[in-house]
């Protein structure tokens, strides 16, 4: 298959990444500045399939049942991520490419992790972030492994930068309930915005999620056991958390297109709105089809329309990877009922 090269130098990625910050151009210039972000984009993918063929591998020697799956980001992400970070360029944004691995456990994650630190890849880790011992105020938890491209053979994507996330089932479960709640609420609050009282929900429940796991509770949320149930069960029954997100599964009409049987790429239009999803899939022989399907939807999409291309090898595996997409909190109501209600 032929995979997507970079075709602009860093400092054109860098420049372009700018203007669309800024919002200072004309229509012709914004044309280019997407067709810029768009290939620089599309360029992971290669590095991408690399590093989720390695990351399937090593999980599945650790849980045959890992949930593996990867994504590129999406460009509303990666405009939003660039006016939130005025100093951010382009060229150095760690997450355009990312994948991720869902076990059952923190122990088996961190398994995951030292088979890589322990291993001989020559690729780059430049960064680990651990937000599962030191929480995000919000309430996010996961295990971050950042690493820089590097190899003798496909030389053009050398220095490219991927995400590998490292979740538990029960980090999982809170993180797509979160996304959920926001495609409710037509919020962002995985940003830092949104209703206050949603966000402390979210941030109290993770901190019960936390307690279950053994790991630290996230910041300024009770310390005492009791306090910390009591104050998510009272949130959840103002905000009638947990009977939203059901309804709005409910609700959900799902229209899927799939061209094969089985496939590598799947392409995902939910309107917020009328929450309809449409999904088409793709073999990996297709991708230069998939990529300008998603150059075409993305330019075309309203702004109700969240738009995402992300690679699992079946449907069943599709809807456990990114339930959100399928408005689908039914794991995060079943844990945090257990966990508040007994």
């Amino acid at each position: 298959m032929a995979w997507t090269t970079p075709e602009y130098s860093r400092r054109d990625v860098d420049r372009a990444g700018r203007a669309l910050a800024i919002r200072d151009y004309s229509r012709v210039d914004r044309e280019r500045a997407l067709l810029v972000l768009n290939n620089w984009r599309a360029s992971h993918a290669f590095p991408l399939n690399t590093f989720q063929n390695g990351l399937r591998r090593r999980a599945a020697g650790i849980y045959e049942h890992a949930l593996v799956s990867q994504r590129l980001k999406r460009t509303p992400s990666v405009l939003s991520k660039l006016n939130r970070f005025h100093s951010m360029k382009l060229s150095q944004m760690q997450d355009i490419g990312g994948c991720r691995a869902v076990v059952r456990n923190r122990r088996e994650l961190l398994r995951i992790e030292n088979a890589y630190l322990s291993s001989s890849i020559r690729h780059e880790l430049i960064r680990r972030r651990d937000y599962i011992d030191v929480p995000k105020g919000d309430g996010y938890r996961c295990l971050h492994l950042m690493y820089k491209y590097v190899s003798d053979r496909s030389t053009e994507y050398n220095g490219l930068l991927i995400e590998i996330q490292l979740r538990t089932q029960l980090q999982h479960a809170w993180a797509t309930a979160v996304e959920t709640a926001d495609i409710l609420n037509r919020t962002n609050i995985k940003s830092g915005q949104g209703p206050k009282k949603w966000r402390r929900f979210f941030a109290v429940i993770s901190s019960v999620f936390a307690e279950i796991e053994g790991t630290p509770h996230v910041r300024y949320t009770p310390r005492h056991s009791k306090r910390l149930r009591s104050r998510a069960r009272s949130l959840a029954k103002e905000l009638r958390v947990f009977e939203r997100l059901t309804s709005l599964a409910q609700a959900l009409e799902v229209m899927t297109e799939p061209r094969h049987s089985s496939n590598d790429y799947y392409l995902l239009i939910l309107n917020t709105q009328t929450f309809e999803l449409q999904g088409f899939g793709y073999s990996a022989s297709e991708q230069a089809d998939m990529n300008a399907h998603y150059i075409e939807a993305e330019r075309d999409s309203a702004p109700e329309e969240d738009i995402v291309v992300v690679a699992t090898r079946t449907v069943k595996d599709l809807k456990r990877a990114y339930p959100n997409y399928f408005l689908d909190a039914t794991r995060f109501i079943d844990r945090a009922s257990r966990a508040l209600y007994g």
